[in-house]
């Protein structure tokens, strides 16, 4: 019997943890849902934009001291060109309106890709050129990458992200052996974001 009394009292404060995260979860999303003017479209933002800035260009200059840019005139100017060309029909983020798009070229054959970070940031590899032909070819890349910026797919991305984890640390916050491990990542993580 003691057995059975131990079992529906876990089960009371379990179902009651799941219950308060849930709507934790709830509130917490209800406040961050962002609306994206320029593409008509929600999305959870849990960082600040000034937060995400800050780091997307920490980042930019991490990548730029720790990356082998290279140096090729003749696609560095192609880069810029097409950067230039789209620019105009690109509607920047409100928080970023006054900045230019600032793109790096890194040499790396074996990387057929490019990326752009939410501080209107642009790193296109030396490997995308392999099936970039044209200024058009670039553009489609270069231009779908721009639209990241514009539709704040990095922030929505960790937002997602932060909140998979703190799904993750209520579920394994039950169980015993590992919790602190889980609940010392999970807030090392939080405070980077947030910090």
């Amino acid at each position: 019997m003691a057995k059975f009394i131990s079992k529906v009292i876990f089960m009371k404060y379990t179902i009651r943890f799941v219950n308060i995260c849930l709507i934790s979860f709830t509130a917490i999303l209800f406040v961050s849902c962002t609306s994206v003017n320029s593409i008509n479209r929600s999305s959870l933002q849990l960082i600040p934009d000034e937060k995400l800035i800050e780091l997307s260009n920490n980042e930019f200059e991490r990548l730029k001291r720790n990356s082998n840019l290279s140096e090729d005139k003749e696609r560095l100017t192609q880069i810029e060109r097409v950067v230039n060309r789209l620019a105009p029909y690109v509607p920047m983020p409100s928080e970023l309106i006054g900045e230019e798009w600032e793109f790096i070229l890194i040499e790396d054959d074996d990387v057929i890709n490019a990326f752009a970070l939410p501080s209107a940031k642009v790193g296109v590899y030396t490997g995308l050129f392999k099936i970039a032909k044209s200024d058009a070819d670039l553009a489609v890349v270069i231009g779908h990458e721009m639209g990241h910026v514009v539709a704040k797919h990095g922030g929505e991305r960790m937002s997602q992200q932060m909140s998979h984890l703190a799904g993750v640390f209520c579920y394994l916050k039950r169980l015993k052996g590992i919790r602190e491990k889980i609940v010392n990542v999970y807030l090392e993580y939080t405070a980077w974001v947030l910090l």
